[in-house]
């Protein structure tokens, strides 16, 4: 049964609309995406135009079972979905180039784009969201030049374009959120890829979406919770009572409530602690690893997560390992540590007595997430889980690591079915 706000409660809702308004500060915020970015690399790379080419990145020697990391528009304009497997991919379609992922010039390219936007608006006012995606705050710009926000983005999307013969989609908006669903759901359909929504589009063009996992932030899982609230709409949520999505999500019911009146308080320029509430470590097996050889791969993962931690000055309390099977189906396993660590030993230690996997597993994909992360000087406790030796043992092969620009190895790196060498020659999961 739906808890909506009744019609008749008019002064708490403007009450309401009082408390969501305070504090937000309208701003003119670009959200842009580099269109099918990897395949329009590679398009470019070659002197071909990306609308009209059949490319796919993959690499081919990982068998049919690899995932396609991006197709060109081409291929999307005939309904080849951006990710899926080699096996999966429609061969009927003539004249296919499999290009192998080249992911130093992506880094590359992104950066070129990066440094056109840092003609356009100062470095506090950008946001690199990924390395196809930012944020700009262009406000403070289109005052000095006295121009209006769709001119100012064409100037930035045709600069791109013509000095990297990439193509940007834009979505302009009164706040990062309006401007990424903007981005998502119109701009990526107009011919020059601008789009531009302010308040006055919120019952227009924000309330009637349907497909609620089309809108940023929201996924699958939250959709269904939130069609058994009997949310069908983006109306739906801002008519529903916030107390009800603030006991069904928590704080993230609060910005659900505050999104569907196109209302995001969070500013690009204010100088927060972007450092991650959790570590996350992944792969895709290029083969179906048993019970040893998925024990082995978690185990150097580990050993990653670990020095990923050092770095950061960080140490764990828990991390969880998710396994995903050939058959699709999900394994997890939480690990608890008495007293904050960052030492791989000890990790390992956690894992090789508590992970019990099956004896016919087959494994394809391996995450680990660590979470409830600490910093600061170690203190010692009666539970202690790091013993001398292991914290000398880490430090020799921190040692190790940092002469040999992290490419010190243990030889269970060498064995049959281990993926941490080739890791340690890739980024992002790919050749460099």
């Amino acid at each position: 049964m739906r808890s909506f706000l009744p019609i008749s409660s008019c002064y708490t809702l403007i009450m309401l609309m009082d408390e969501l308004y305070r504090d937000y500060q309208k701003r003119t915020i670009v959200a842009i995406d580099l269109k099918s970015f990897y395949a329009s690399c590679e398009c470019v790379e070659r002197n071909l135009d990306p609308f009209t080419t059949p490319l796919v990145v993959c690499d081919e020697t990982r068998g049919k079972g690899t995932i396609i990391l991006a197709v060109s528009p081409y291929l999307k304009s005939l309904g080849v979905p951006n990710r899926l497997r080699l096996y999966e991919l429609d061969t009927s379609i003539p004249n296919i180039i499999y290009a192998m992922p080249r992911m130093h010039l992506y880094i590359e390219k992104s950066f070129e784009v990066y440094s056109i936007f840092r003609n356009y608006t100062a470095d506090k006012d950008i946001h690199i969201y990924s390395i196809d995606e930012a944020f700009l705050d262009i406000t403070d710009s289109i005052n000095l030049y006295k121009t209006t926000a769709y001119e100012y983005v064409k100037k930035i999307v045709d600069e791109v374009k013509s000095k990297t013969k990439l193509t940007v989609c834009a979505g302009i908006g009164d706040n990062i959120f309006m401007a990424k669903v903007c981005m998502d759901l119109e701009a990526k359909k107009k011919k020059n890829f601008i789009a531009q929504w302010s308040e006055k589009d919120i019952t227009s063009k924000l309330w009637p979406i349907e497909n609620l996992t089309k809108v940023w932030g929201i996924g699958e899982r939250m959709a269904l919770r939130l069609n058994k609230l009997g949310v069908k709409t983006i109306k739906d949520i801002a008519m529903l009572n916030p107390q009800i999505l603030h006991k069904e999500f928590g704080v993230k019911g609060d910005e659900l409530f505050l999104h569907a009146y196109g209302i995001d308080k969070a500013i690009i320029n204010n100088k927060v602690d972007s450092s991650s509430k959790n570590i996350s470590v992944g792969q895709t097996l290029f083969y179906d690893a048993d019970k040893n050889k998925t024990m082995l791969n978690i185990l150097s993962m580990v050993d990653e997560l670990a020095i990923r931690l050092k770095k950061m000055n960080k140490r764990l309390l828990a991390f969880t390992i998710f396994l995903i099977t050939k058959d699709s189906k999900e394994l997890k396993k939480e690990l608890t540590f008495f007293t904050p660590t960052s030492n791989s030993f000890t990790m390992r230690k956690k894992v090789e007595n508590y992970l019990n996997l099956p004896d016919d597993i087959l494994i394809r994909q391996i995450f680990l997430l660590a979470f409830k992360l600490v910093e600061g000087e170690y203190q010692s406790s009666l539970f202690e889980e790091d013993n001398e030796k292991d914290i000398l043992l880490e430090k020799t092969m921190m040692k190790i690591n940092n002469k040999y620009h992290n490419k010190a190895i243990r030889l269970s790196y060498l064995e049959e079915g281990a993926t941490a060498l080739r890791r340690k020659e890739q980024i992002g999961g790919h050749k460099a």
